[in-house]
């Protein structure tokens, strides 16, 4: 659901209504957590 990823600023925005598919910094750190979470509990 990229609309939604980047209305809730997790996605670089290029234009109004437009974003990249590079994470912003909240982003990346949202997508880092679920990372790590999923290796401490695999």
């Amino acid at each position: 659901m990229m609309g939604v990823s980047c209305a809730a600023g997790l996605l670089i925005v290029l234009s109004p209504g437009v974003c990249d598919v590079h994470p912003t910094p909240k982003g990346r750190d949202l997508l880092a957590k679920a990372v790590v979470n999923a290796i401490a509990h695999s």
